[in-house]
């Protein structure tokens, strides 16, 4: 096992996650694992690995890798300084046992708001994946993740109970992480609380604040409706692989 990830942060996406990665970076706490992160990437096995956790099914692939969900969890993330966000997050107590010494933040926010920016931004991930006809490998990863895994099984209720989904998810991680490891967080709060729990001096500059629901309808949505359609045949020996999205 590696040192692993310094700081982890088991808040739910659309809870600040975007604005705190910059945060984190700014501390010098990157590189850090975040859904960007696996899409830059290109490569569908993280996806795969991280629903080899979730449902305990080996991908039956040459050069897959097998191991305990501590080893796997390590592979994914052990060369980070900080995780957050989605996909990682569904997979909490694998991460904790992998990371007990990890300091984790619980990124949080009102769940009204939570379940709107939800419903505007990642909920639509689905319908414009399908919308896609020459998906590459890495969306075709996502796209099942997705159905399976975010939406399948751990946000399996969210269209009937999207905020009891939020308080319970929260929950869980209060009662999972110890109280002096765990900060409960919004990013509204800005610099003082984080870095008081982190130990480290305060930067001189202002607290990142993303718009990342612009970004996301405007950059994210349309890319994945559209990513690949632009491999025409004299691309087709390059690695399917290997292509990645570059996202702000």
């Amino acid at each position: 096992m590696s040192s692993g990830p310094k700081v982890i942060c088991l808040g739910l996406g659309r809870t600040g996650t975007t604005s705190l990665r910059t945060a984190l970076e700014i501390l010098g706490l990157g590189p850090c694992y975040h859904m960007s992160t696996v899409l830059q990437k290109g490569n569908p096995k993280d996806f795969e690995l991280w629903t080899q956790i979730g449902t305990g099914i080996i991908i039956l692939r040459p050069g897959q890798f097998e191991g305990s969900d501590s080893e796997i969890i390590d592979k994914l993330l052990g060369e980070y300084r900080s995780v957050l966000d989605y996909p990682a997050v569904l997979y909490h107590e694998a991460i904790y046992q992998a990371y007990p010494d990890a300091k984790y933040i619980l990124t949080t926010r009102d769940p009204s708001k939570w379940e709107a920016s939800m419903n505007q931004t990642i909920l639509r991930c689905v319908d414009a994946l399908e919308e896609n006809k020459h998906r590459p490998p890495i969306l075709e990863a996502m796209l099942s993740w997705f159905k399976d895994e975010l939406l399948g099984r751990y946000h399996k209720d969210i269209n009937i109970d999207a905020q009891g989904e939020f308080n319970r998810h929260n929950e869980r991680m209060r009662s999972m992480i110890p109280h002096d490891k765990l900060l409960i967080y919004e990013v509204t709060q800005g610099w003082t609380p984080l870095v008081k729990f982190l130990g480290l001096e305060t930067p001189n500059e202002p607290f990142p604040n993303a718009n990342d629901s612009l970004v996301f309808n405007d950059v994210i949505l349309p890319a994945l409706r559209t990513f690949g359609s632009e491999f025409d045949k004299e691309a087709e020996g390059m690695s399917e692989t290997n292509r990645s999205i570059t996202l702000p």
